[in-house]
């Protein structure tokens, strides 16, 4: 049996003001996401697609 996860790589709001973070400070945030699951032992990490400014994964392969 394989265990993963399937994500989508929201942007998340700054805590303070309110506005939302961008999007070159999530990715590598979602990178070392990525390095958690893989070394806990998980088989996937699938990464959902959105074509909207919140989400910085458009395509997938952008993001490897």
């Amino acid at each position: 049996m394989e265990a993963g996860i399937d994500y989508f790589a929201a942007v998340p709001s700054d805590l303070v003001t309110g506005w939302p973070l961008s999007g070159s400070y999530r990715a590598p945030k979602l990178l070392q996401e990525v390095g958690a699951a893989d070394r806990v032992g998980l088989d996937l990490f699938g990464i959902g697609r959105h074509h909207r400014t919140d989400f910085p994964d458009a395509s997938a392969v952008v993001v490897q």
